[in-house]
């Protein structure tokens, strides 16, 4: 049975990096500070990776490189690459998780 166009959902694609919502509670240097905090904070939980795993996701989201791509400059497969960014988000997010509820709770 074909679902007619008017019951399917249309998927909205939002990059986060280019929203900007400005708040008013918060100083231009408070706001400063608060990301300096935060890029330190990536920055030392990077620095806990191993260098092939650290280069995979620089390259996936800061160099914003294909898993093709990163296959071809690891010379592992493409299944392995997804493999591991998978296992290295999950691995990131408890970390971020721990060090916020300890920075913040």
């Amino acid at each position: 049975m074909a679902i007619s166009k008017a019951r399917q959902k249309k998927k909205i694609f939002i990059q986060i990096d280019k929203l900007s919502i400005p708040d008013k509670s918060f100083t231009t240097a408070e706001v400063e500070s608060k990301e300096k905090k935060i890029q330190k904070l990536l920055n030392d939980i990077l620095k806990n990776l191993t260098p092939s795993d650290r280069f995979i996701i620089i390259s996936f989201y800061m160099h914003r490189k294909s898993i093709a791509e990163i296959s071809v400059i690891t010379g592992l497969s493409e299944s392995n690459v997804k493999v591991r960014l998978h296992r290295m988000k999950k691995k990131l997010n408890l970390i971020l998780k721990e060090k916020l509820e300890v920075s913040y709770g």
